[in-house]
């Protein structure tokens, strides 16, 4: 305890501007996920108020946008299909189905055609009410291309990063001390230039009788470099000015840390700033261990092992 104490009393640059609250929550909540997104849920209005869909379709996954997409179109026809079957075969021409099964589907692929604005022409709607519902599909049909064709260029324009983060924080011996370190890549080929990294202290602190959540900003080795090409391994040295200096893990553990990653770079290939987040909590952190090299020389050109980027080794 007299450590904490002495800490307390210690005066550390604290950051103010993380966007983050002071109050303490429940023990062990994450502020940010593993998969860079913000531990958030936002409640209190209803959900049309606060959802976009626009935001919610570019975020999704090329499988579930693609799948959303095939069911959407699906379930549309299905439901014109049905208008048109309930009209019923004397509105429509150039039929040549006499079951119902087979004139349902008449009816779909019909409307499919109508829906996609192809026209094949031998089925063609030749009373008034099957022409009004297959002119207001085209027009829902022309309105969705649209809206796909949008979403479409919004999903492949959206700066799409691949960063990966070594999956704990080590503790590692550092010149003549220690440092905190972890590692960082780029998994695709694209290059990131002027690839800049902060690196923010989370834990929580007493203030009289109650407790507080504090941020301060962790001085690194380097916070920049030119090229992101090879793996970055970010070291935090554990020097007089740092606030995890003489600190255990079980220290880390009462204090609830979580050590707080942000990366920015410029992707040329898309001419576009990325963003990256990551978090490490108390139990990431390894103490006294050192990572495993990730990459080596093979025909005069360097070889990064991604599936290295985590592989590390207990000290002593």
């Amino acid at each position: 305890m007299a450590k904490l104490s002495n800490l307390r009393n210690t005066k550390y640059k604290e950051n103010r501007d993380t966007g983050f609250g002071q109050q303490v929550g429940q023990q062990g909540t994450r502020l940010i996920l593993p998969n860079g997104n913000f531990n958030v849920v936002k409640i209190g209005i209803p959900l049309l108020e606060r959802l976009s869909l626009f935001h919610a379709l570019i975020k999704l996954t090329w499988p579930q946008f693609l799948g959303m997409v095939a069911l959407v179109f699906i379930l549309i026809n299905i439901g014109f299909a049905c208008i048109y079957y309930l009209i019923g075969p004397a509105q429509m021409g150039g039929l040549m189905s006499e079951k119902p099964v087979s004139f349902f589907l008449e009816c779909f692929f019909f409307s499919c055609q109508t829906f996609a604005t192809v026209g094949y022409g031998r089925v063609n709607p030749i009373g008034l009410g099957s022409g009004m519902v297959a002119a207001f599909e085209a027009l829902i049909g022309v309105t969705s291309f649209a809206l796909i064709t949008g979403l479409l260029y919004g999903r492949f324009a959206r700066p799409v990063e691949k960063i990966l983060f070594s999956e704990n924080i080590l503790i590692s011996p550092y010149r003549e001390g220690k440092a905190y370190m972890f590692r960082v890549v780029n998994a695709y080929m694209n290059i990131i230039t002027e690839a800049r990294i902060q690196v923010m202290l989370s834990w929580v602190e007493e203030e009289g009788d109650k407790k507080v959540r504090k941020f301060y900003a962790l001085a690194l080795e380097r916070e920049e470099v030119n090229f992101l090409v090879s793996t970055w391994t970010v070291v935090h040295p554990l020097e007089d000015s740092s606030p995890l200096k003489d600190i255990s893990i079980e220290e880390l553990t009462n204090r609830d840390l979580e050590i707080i990653i942000l990366l920015k770079g410029f992707d040329d290939t898309i001419s576009q700033t990325i963003h990256a987040r990551h978090s490490y909590k108390y139990y990431e952190v390894i103490d006294n261990a050192k990572f495993l090299p990730s990459f080596y020389n093979e025909n005069q050109k360097m070889v990064i092992r991604l599936d290295q980027l985590n592989a590390y080794e207990k000290l002593g």
